[in-house]
């Protein structure tokens, strides 16, 4: 998603662990092989990692990398071009044979288990166009989005929206004083020129939302239906196959 860079920052400085991390989780789940997928545009992890790798001989991991297209990062989607398998309809990349994980929760178990120490702290992004100075910060969980932002000198302008999370999956928060939890890696700023709804027109039924659904739903069907109530019918186009991805 846009805005987000906790991930790329954590594997451009700590690329070891991440790979020794990766090695647990692969032995724990008991596959035979583990993948680091990046996007094209961050080549430069996949050449640290692979150099990292060339002296930890860590054979059962290999790295690779995909066009830069959203949602590539989500769970099937990613299960799907790591394995070269066509997920169906509702089913999750474990039970396709695919155990989906960040790279933070890599880092995690590297530090848990070689160093004996829990997960009170994470790589979060403060982003957005109304800070003074965005940047990532360790933030230990229960900070608050307030103190956050005070990391990066404060704001230039009010937000007319606080996210927890990227802009197109992101919660939006309704108060500063909001902690952030191990689930969260970015407090995202939005100004209104980016949070203005545009008015809703009449669909002229192009099939563009079809086109670019990555779950292959009719989104112009599945909002007349939950528009009139129609929840069989929502249901009968697999609304529940909807990843929410915005």
């Amino acid at each position: 998603e846009p805005f987000l860079t906790a991930d790329h920052v954590l594997m451009l400085n700590h690329p070891v662990e991440i790979l020794k991390g990766t090695e647990l989780l692969r032995i724990a789940s008991g596959a035979s092989q583990a993948v680091i997928a990046t996007e094209r545009n961050k080549l430069e992890v996949v050449e640290i990692l692979n150099t990292k790798n060339y002296n930890l001989k860590l054979n059962s991991i290999e790295t690779t990398h995909f066009p830069v297209r959203y949602p590539q990062g989500s769970e099937r989607r990613l299960a799907e071009s790591v394995s070269g398998k066509k997920l169906k309809s509702q089913q999750s990349a474990i039970e396709a044979g695919v155990l989906v994980e960040n790279v933070a929760t890599a880092f995690a178990v590297y530090e848990a288990v070689y160093l004996n120490k829990p997960l009170f702290e994470r790589v979060v992004t403060i982003a957005g166009p109304c800070l003074f100075e965005p940047k990532n910060v360790w933030a230990r969980n229960g900070t608050t989005a307030n103190d956050l932002i005070r990391s990066a000198k404060g704001l230039l302008r009010e937000p007319s929206r606080v996210l927890f999370g990227g802009p197109m999956t992101g919660e939006a928060i309704d108060s500063l004083e909001r902690p952030v939890t191990k689930r969260v890696s970015t407090v995202l700023t939005l100004s209104p020129d980016l949070t203005k709804a545009g008015e809703e027109q009449a669909c002229t039924r192009c099939a563009q939302c079809v086109d670019v659904c990555p779950e292959s739903l009719i989104p112009e069907a599945l909002m007349r239906a939950v528009k009139k109530g129609n929840h069989l019918l929502a249901l009968e186009y697999e609304i529940n196959s909807c990843t929410e991805c915005g």
